[in-house]
């Protein structure tokens, strides 16, 4: 398995905490050098502001979900804006539970996000993410 310093940092703004615990246990075997969770946009947006020159502390992947809050969509629209001032090209992938059309098309209507996978999120998916090939 790759050493720890090569393994991915993964941020994820989900208001789901059972998906934080599931990702978590999906975790412990250490797909991912670290796993950061957000439940608000805001948050979020200050952290990457904050952090926006600083590679090391920026995440490699991020996964975001588009719960009816719509606090996903106002992170993306923030995100377009703030991303050409970043030092790292974080991964996003949309992880949601909505099975609209719309809400799939309007995501990857964002050219910065890679795909839109439908929750549950396969642990196929989340090892191949990271880069690690071996089963759980």
């Amino acid at each position: 398995m790759d050493s720890l310093s090569t393994k991915k940092i993964l941020f994820v703004l989900d208001h789901d905490v059972i998906f934080h615990r599931i990702l978590t246990f999906a975790n412990k075997k250490s797909n991912y050098k670290g796993i950061y969770f957000y439940t608000q946009a805001t948050h979020l947006l200050s952290y990457l502001k904050e952090h926006r020159s600083d590679t090391a502390n920026l995440p490699d992947v991020l996964f975001l979900d588009i719960p009816p809050s719509n606090d996903g969509w106002l992170f993306l629209d923030a995100y377009n804006e703030l991303r050409t001032g970043m030092s790292k090209n974080i991964a996003i992938y949309v992880v949601s539970a909505s099975v609209r059309q719309y809400d799939k098309q309007r995501a990857l209507s964002y050219g910065f996000v890679l795909d839109y996978i439908l929750k549950p999120l396969p642990m196929e998916k989340f090892r191949e993410i990271a880069g690690v090939s071996t089963p759980i």
